[in-house]
C-alpha cells in the first residue's frame, strides 16, 4: 500500500509545504483552515476552552450553617464529563458523573468545600470552585460527642471526645455514654483536666467517678468541680476523651443516654437542649 507524505505530517506542516509549492508555481496561496478542537489545548489555532466548574447550590460563601450536614450541587461547562470534590484539604473523591453530595454529620467549626471537573481526555479544571462555611448547629447548653462521624476499620482503636457546649455555671455533670458492646469496647479514658483547660479554667480541681457496665454497653461518668476562683465554669470545651476499639464490622452509633445531666453551683439541674451522638462507620 502506498502512503502519501502528507498523510504522515502534521497538518500545519502540510499546509506550509502547500504554500511553498503554490508560491513557487505562481499560484494563489491557499488559506489554512482553523482547527477548532475545544478539547485539545495543543490544537493549532484552536479555540480551546478549559474545563470549568460552578457550584449551583449549598452554603453561601461565609455562611454559618445551623445544621450538622450540608448538601452541594454543581455543574461543569459543556464538555465536562466527571467531577471530584473534597472537604477542608482532605482527599479528593473518586471521579464521578455525580453532580451532588450530602456531607455529614459534621463537627462544629470552619470548612472549605472544593469541586473540580474534567474532560474525557483527562484534562482537569486547575481552578476548583470553592465555598467556605461554618457549622454551628448545637445550641447549648448541650453535651455531644466529637467527631460526629468517624471512619474506622474493624480491630482499630479510635478516640471520641465528650464536649460541653455553651454552658453557664457548670458545677457537676453525669454523662451516660451508651454503645453496642458487640461492636465497640472501651480501651481507656482520660479526663481532660489539665491546668488552663475547660474544666480547670478557674483553677478548680476535678473529682471523677466512673460507673461502668461494659457488658451492657453503658458507662456513667460523674464529675464535680471543687474549689477554684469561681463556683462553676462557662463556655464550651472538652470534658474527657474516650479511647475505644471497633470490634465488629459494619456501622454503629455511640450515644449519650437520657440520664445525662448537668448541675449548676446552686445544685439546680441545667436544662440540656441536645445530646448529640457519634456515628462509627466502616471506611
Amino acid at each position: 500500500m502506498k502512503h502519501r507524505l502528507t498523510e504522515t505530517l502534521p497538518k500545519p506542516v502540510v499546509w506550509a509545504l502547500i504554500g511553498i509549492f503554490a508560491g513557487s508555481c505562481g499560484g494563489d496561496l491557499p488559506t489554512e483552515p482553523e482547527y477548532n478542537n475545544p478539547l485539545d489545548p495543543d490544537s493549532p489555532r484552536g479555540t480551546y476552552i478549559a474545563p470549568e466548574t460552578s457550584i449551583l447550590s449549598g452554603p453561601a460563601e461565609g455562611e454559618v450553617v445551623d445544621n450538622h450536614s450540608v448538601t452541594f450541587t454543581w455543574s461543569g461547562n459543556e464538555r465536562v464529563t466527571e467531577f471530584s470534590y473534597r472537604l477542608s484539604s482532605g482527599e479528593w473523591s473518586p471521579w464521578s458523573a455525580a453532580i451532588t453530595v450530602n456531607i455529614g454529620p459534621l463537627d462544629e467549626g470552619a470548612y472549605i468545600f472544593e469541586v473540580k471537573g474534567r474532560y474525557a481526555t483527562g484534562d482537569e479544571d486547575d481552578t476548583p470552585e470553592s465555598r467556605s462555611f461554618t457549622i454551628d448547629d448545637i445550641q447549648g447548653p448541650a453535651l455531644w460527642l466529637s467527631p460526629r462521624r468517624i471512619e474506622v476499620a474493624t480491630g482499630n482503636e479510635f478516640t471520641l471526645s465528650l464536649m460541653a457546649e455553651e454552658v453557664t455555671d457548670l458545677k457537676a455533670l453525669l454523662a451516660v455514654i451508651e454503645f453496642d458492646p458487640a461492636a465497640v469496647e472501651l480501651a481507656n479514658w482520660q479526663l481532660f483536666d489539665q491546668a488552663g483547660q475547660f474544666l480547670t479554667q478557674h483553677n478548680a480541681s476535678v473529682i471523677a467517678l466512673v460507673d461502668s457496665a461494659l457488658t451492657s454497653g453503658s458507662i456513667g461518668f460523674n464529675l464535680a468541680l471543687v474549689g477554684g476562683e469561681q463556683l462553676g465554669v462557662d463556655g464550651s470545651g472538652i470534658i474527657l476523651n474516650l479511647l475505644l476499639r471497633k470490634t465488629a464490622a459494619g456501622n454503629t452509633q455511640i450515644t449519650l443516654g437520657a440520664g445525662s445531666r448537668m448541675i449548676d453551683s446552686d445544685l439546680a439541674e441545667i436544662t440540656l437542649t441536645e445530646l448529640a451522638p457519634a456515628e462509627v462507620v466502616a471506611p
